[in-house]
């Protein structure tokens, strides 16, 4: 199967609803990468809180625009097999945030199970559903769907997010969850999404970082 990747020298002019899906993808592998490589304790810990927070925020941001499309587009079938695949990440990722990373084996065991989870899921949806989305939008339609995107994955930045913004009940469990942990800390994401085209503001989480 072809595998999308994100071209660097793509027109930025217009946004493509599939690089910004795939950037987030990234950012998860990066984290983990990190999480891997990481030696002091807080600092794992502000990373697996990072990694807990770009799951949920993702997971809701394309249920709130990228699957609502596929519904639409004859595609409801996998739109809900992508949900379902969601909804499993996020149940084992409540498991692992319900665990102290100071208990290192258990704890490092249910988040490689979230990542082996999480890496199935982004596998399918890069070499599979995605690509048939692609072929069901024309330039426009992907770059609104961006819009769409980008702007509700701000939204669900704010903590609590806005009663607009639809958030099933294991992903509220998540983020609720996240606002205990603020004071935890996170680390800076390696891939940035483009700024809002309507507010002008990055794609960044007001949330105390690791210092």
């Amino acid at each position: 199967m072809e595998h999308i990747t994100i071209n660097p020298n793509a027109p930025t002019a217009l946004l493509d609803v599939v690089q910004e899906i795939i950037l987030d993808h990234n950012n998860v592998r990066d984290l983990f990468a990190r999480y891997i490589r990481a030696t002091d304790i807080n600092e794992k810990q502000a990373i697996v809180n990072t990694i807990l927070r770009e799951i949920a925020v993702h997971g809701e941001t394309e249920n709130n625009s990228v699957y609502q499309r596929m519904d639409e587009k004859n595609m409801k079938r996998l739109a809900d097999h992508s949900r379902e695949e969601h909804q499993e990440v996020e149940e084992a990722l409540l498991k692992l945030g319900s665990m102290d990373v100071q208990n290192q084996p258990a704890h490092d065991k249910q988040l490689m199970e979230v990542m082996r989870l999480f890496q199935e899921h982004g596998d399918e949806e890069e070499m599979d559903i995605l690509l048939k989305l692609q072929s069901q939008l024309t330039t426009e339609m992907s770059n609104q769907l961006a819009l769409d995107f980008l702007n509700i994955r701000e939204k669900l930045s704010q903590m609590p997010p806005p009663s607009s913004v639809q958030v099933g009940p294991t992903a509220q469990k998540l983020l609720a969850l996240l606002m205990e942990r603020q004071s935890l800390g996170f680390v800076d994401l390696r891939y940035q999404h483009p700024a809002n085209s309507i507010t002008g503001r990055s794609m960044k989480f007001e949330m105390p970082l690791l210092t």
